[in-house]
Order: structure tokens, then sequence, then C-alpha cells
């Protein structure tokens, strides 16, 4: 009988080709995964850069919640789509439907009836409640220059003004002194321009030393300012700082706004400087929309000299054919983007005022 391979041959083992490539190919997918994890991690690897779109709508605010809606419900703010997307819609935060109550310390003067019930009204108690939720202190002041409309809100309370006192001083040397003949402009502009644009301290320093701490206090008389405030007219005629209250500031600005407006060279140039100011809550606020002047102040703790923790900003947002003189003074250590929200919701209040 020949011999060959018959049924008594070694049986060879089953093929699992199919499955250990699989599995490979498994383990491989997973080591990527894990090395492009890690690379990220270690930043080895850079995640791309957000589009226009993702920027916009990262950046967007939520909707605010209007007073007297029920569960949480919001509206839409002027301008905005009711429609979003299902992406958008799942980056809106929503905001509590009660409003921290704070119009009991709101005064309201020749503003139109029924303002007090108006979206604009809502959101500026909602800004208000937010900012002091924080733990600090606020008093606002807002005048329609056209109207003469105002909305106060504990504006008679004293508070350290910061660097926001720089630019009343600069119009205060430039009014009395240079107007009159007793100071050559060219002799004052480049540490004026560095006073606001900059609100550079050094600058300050250098015209308080150069023209006196009298002058602030002659001027302020001029114009009939009430001096009744801390410290009195002392401390405006001697310190560098004095404390002030918003309806104070909001004084000084209103006679500000008057010679700013008055179209000779010193008040065109200092109107330019405090439309080019580099730090400021009410111009962040209002954007490109309006054109406004003003002057901001921050100091981040307790100093000699009677210095405070306080974030301010005063001065004139051009409304369209209503333009509105608004103050805010806060304890706020430096909360510069806290004060931009407060001012958000005053130019809201603006809007339907009047």
């Amino acid at each position: 009988m020949a011999q060959g391979v018959g049924k008594h041959s070694i049986p060879q083992p089953e093929r699992h080709t199919g499955r250990i490539v699989a599995s490979v190919a498994c383990i491989l997918v997973f080591a990527l995964g894990l090395g492009v994890a890690l690379a990220l991690s270690q930043g080895l690897i850079r995640r791309p850069a957000p589009t226009e779109d993702d920027r916009t709508a990262i950046s967007t605010p939520p909707p605010k919640a209007v007073e007297g809606t029920e569960g949480g419900e919001t509206e839409p703010l002027a301008g905005e789509q009711e429609d979003t997307t299902e992406d958008e819609q799942k980056r809106i935060v929503e905001l509590p439907a009660v409003l921290r109550d704070v119009s009991s310390d709101i005064e309201l003067s020749n503003t139109k009836e029924g303002f007090a019930s108006s979206t604009g009204y809502a959101q500026l108690t909602q800004a208000i409640g937010g900012f002091e939720d924080e733990g600090h202190q606020l008093s606002l002041y807002l005048k329609d220059l056209t109207t003469g409309a105002t909305i106060s809100y504990r504006a008679d309370e004293s508070y350290y003004p910061a660097s926001s006192i720089k630019g009343p001083y600069v119009v205060a040397v430039y009014e009395t002194l240079v107007d009159t003949g007793r100071t050559r402009a060219s002799s004052v502009a480049g540490l004026a321009e560095s006073a606001i644009v900059n609100s550079d301290n050094n600058a300050f320093r250098s015209l308080r030393e150069a023209y006196g701490a009298s002058v602030f206090g002659t001027w302020l008389q001029s114009f009939g300012f009430d001096t009744s405030g801390y410290g009195g007219s002392y401390s405006y005629r001697v310190y560098y700082y004095p404390h002030t209250s918003a309806t104070q500031l909001a004084q000084m600005w209103e006679h500000m706004y008057e010679y700013l407006s008055s179209g000779t060279d010193s008040a065109g140039y200092l109107a330019s400087l405090f439309e080019q100011r580099e730090v400021s809550p009410i111009a962040d606020a209002v954007g490109d929309k309006y054109k406004s002047w003003g002057k901001a102040g921050w100091y981040p703790s307790r100093g000699g000299m009677g210095a405070r923790p306080a974030t301010v900003d005063a001065g004139i947002v051009f409304a369209d054919a209503r333009p509105y003189l608004v103050v805010a003074m806060s304890d706020a250590p430096s909360e510069l983007e806290a004060l931009t929200t407060v001012f958000v919701g005053l130019n809201d209040a603006h809007e339907d005022m009047a």
C-alpha cells in the first residue's frame, strides 16, 4: 500500500489570520489616539484657531431676563434673532427670572411714563444686582442732556475717584490758565495727553506740581460746584485724588460737556483726547455704536492719602440725537470688565427712558 499523507496525518492548526489583523488594527488605532491626546495636552500639536463665527458665538452674552417673566424664560434683545441653532442654544446660560430688588434705591426724574416697567429698566436693575452680588458697592448717575431726564442710584455716597479725577483737573488747567493767557498751551499739551489718554500718573503729578492744587478748587467754584462732600472744598484744593460722589463727578462732567463743545482750539484738543483714552468701560459698553468722551480710574487696594479700592468711569455718550452724561463709581478693586456690564445696563436704560 502506498505510503502517503492520509487521515492519520497530523492535523493543521485553524487559521486566525483575519482576527489577528483586526486586533492589531485596533491596538494601532488606540495607540495613535492616545499619542494625539498626549501631544495636545503637552502643546506639541496646536488646536486649530477658532473661526470668527466661533469667537462670536463664544463671546456673545446670553439674553437677559426680563422682569416679570416666569420659569426663567428670557426675551431676545433688540436686534437679536429669536431663532438659534441647536449648538447656539447649548451655549446660552439662562439668567434667573427673579431679579435682585434694587429698585427702592433707584431715583428717576422726568423719565417717560412706564419706564420702570420697561426692558431697559429691568436690564439696569439686573446689572446693578449682579455687580453688588460680588460684594461691591456701587453708585450711578445718568442724565439725558436733551430731555433732562435722570436716573440715579445711591449717587451721593463718597468714593475714591482714582484716575477719573485727572480729566476734570486737566480741563480746570486749560479753562482757568491756558484760555486766560496765564499759561501757554504748548507747555501743557503733552502732559495733558499722557494724563488723559494713557492715564499716566507721572504726567498728572507734573501738572499738579507745575500748576498747583488750588486751580482745581477755583475752577469748581467758578460754576457753582457743590463741594459739601468728603472733606469739603479743602480736599479739592489739597489732595491729588479727593474723594467725591457720582453726583459731584456728574456736575463736573456737565460743565466739561459745555466747555468741550464750545468750539475753541483748547476745547477741541481736549475733546479729542477724551475720545482717544485707552481704558474705558463706557467705550467698551457702547462699542462702535456711539462716540464717547470719558476718563476712567481704577485702584486695587488701600493706600496712603485716602486711597481705596476703586473702579470708576465718567463721561459723555453721544447716543444719536440724545447725548447723555453717565457716571459709575464703585469700591471694586480694579474691576473694569465688571463695570463695563453696568454701563451696558445704563445704556439699555437710556434707550427706554425718554
